[in-house]
């Protein structure tokens, strides 16, 4: 994550310096690795590291990564947990006591972004955190399309009704939701079923 966060960066920043159309685009970022030695992302019985064992994350089995204001959650049986942070003037605002979570709702600047990839030299430094997901919980990443759309219960709410059918059900019923709720933005939603 190291390199490729910031290989997107640069290659998102230099493709809108050859376009004048594209001057100051940028986008967020959100994402999920699995670690452990079972992963199918690394060769049998390696580390995440390259080196044989254990490896050096502390036993985590997995990794979440943000970059702006698309957000994880961990969905299982306690509800929906709010593992990432977002990178807002708002998200600020609330963590310095300036304003409520009900208040960043509906601010006026809720759109303001402190971080991205591209973007016209904006921070683009990932927050990334080791977390061991358990069985049958499920990761849930997300834009700010189904987050400015749907408060967290609303989101909690349809996932909860549609979980019966089936991982892709729950995403077009979230997509749906949010579409109905006014889709003021594009809507990404990604589920992963842990099963580490």
């Amino acid at each position: 994550l190291a390199g490729i966060v910031p290989t997107i960066n640069r290659a998102l920043s230099e493709r809108a310096a050859l376009d004048p159309a594209l001057a100051g685009m940028g986008t967020t970022l959100c994402g999920f690795a699995a670690l452990n030695n079972k992963s199918t992302a690394l060769p049998d019985g390696m580390d995440e590291g390259g080196a044989k064992g254990a490896g050096a994350n502390g036993g985590a089995q997995a990794v979440l990564f943000n970059v702006g204001d698309s957000r994880a959650y961990l969905l299982g049986p306690a509800g929906m947990q709010r593992l990432s942070t977002d990178h807002s003037l708002v998200e600020d605002l609330v963590a310095a006591g300036a304003i409520t979570g009900e208040e960043a709702w509906s601010h006026p600047q809720k759109n303001v972004i402190t971080r991205c990839l591209g973007g016209g030299g904006q921070d683009a430094t990932p927050d990334v955190f080791p977390f061991t997901p358990g069985p049958g919980e499920i990761i849930l990443l997300c834009s700010d399309g189904l987050t400015d759309a749907l408060r967290e219960e609303e989101i909690w709410r349809v996932i909860t009704s549609a979980v019966a059918n089936g991982l892709p059900a729950v995403a077009d019923a979230l997509i749906a939701a949010a579409n109905d709720a006014g889709g003021p933005d594009n809507i990404t939603v990604v589920l992963v079923g842990c099963q580490l």
